[in-house]
């Protein structure tokens, strides 16, 4: 969802390591398929969010339900990208009974936090 060339305000302050860190970060991760990732490219946010224009169908918010829970954020940052990835490990801890991931520190130990 974060492209590494996004030039919102909310990531100017980073320098590019620590960008490409949350880039790379599980919260940052969609399931896309390869015409559709192909689609969005490097895009910032509110296009793969909205779409280039109204008739741009190729959006976020007429996607998979990963999708359109990403829309409910009004902007993509380093906080919604930590709290999308300790949510996607408390989703796995449960559905597939992994003990190791129920912790919440470990998830942070996980995620990198």
């Amino acid at each position: 969802t974060l492209s590494l060339h996004d030039a919102l305000p909310i990531w100017s302050f980073f320098r590019y390591k620590s960008k490409k860190c949350f880039y790379l970060l599980l919260g940052n991760l969609v399931p896309l398929s390869r015409a559709k990732n192909s689609k969005f490219q490097n895009h910032c946010f509110d296009i793969k969010k909205n779409g280039k224009n109204e008739e741009d169908f190729i959006a976020y918010k007429n996607g998979s339900y990963s999708e359109r829970e990403i829309c409910e954020n009004t902007i993509w940052g380093s906080k919604e990208i930590e709290e999308r990835g300790l949510k996607l490990l408390s989703f796995m801890a449960e559905h597939w009974d992994i003990d190791e991931l129920k912790d919440k520190i470990k998830q942070k130990e996980f995620l990198f936090l």
